[in-house]
């Protein structure tokens, strides 16, 4: 919840993570160390299944495995023969290079209201 803003309790989280697992929406990527380091999370809608939440923890980053995680979970997508999806951070140079390295290509802007 940390990189999309939310505001959520420790349980709220908890419950989310617990919603994602039961629904088989949740993936993780483990190090060689058996330690998960990073997850990411599918919604899907129509034919359509958005990536969402891509998060690695903070002492594992700049190690390549959210993108790994990403290449995983877009080829599931695809298996199912849904279309996927993924919002970024336009700011955000070096996973938006690495989402092109994987075949994700750049469709649009969309602009957040402010407050």
């Amino acid at each position: 919840m940390e990189m999309e803003g939310f505001d959520l309790s420790p349980q709220q989280c908890e419950e989310k993570v617990r919603n994602c697992v039961e629904r088989k929406t949740l993936f993780t990527w483990r190090n060689d160390a058996g330690e998960i380091v990073a997850l990411t999370a599918k919604v899907d809608n129509g034919p359509y299944s958005r990536i969402t939440s891509v998060y690695t923890l903070p002492g594992h980053r700049r190690k390549g495995y959210a993108i790994h995680l990403v290449h995983k979970v877009t080829e599931t997508i695809l298996a199912d023969g849904l279309v996927p999806t993924l919002y970024t951070d336009a700011n955000y140079r070096a996973s938006n290079a690495c989402y092109r390295k994987i075949g994700y290509q750049e469709v649009g802007n969309l602009i957040k209201a402010g407050k």
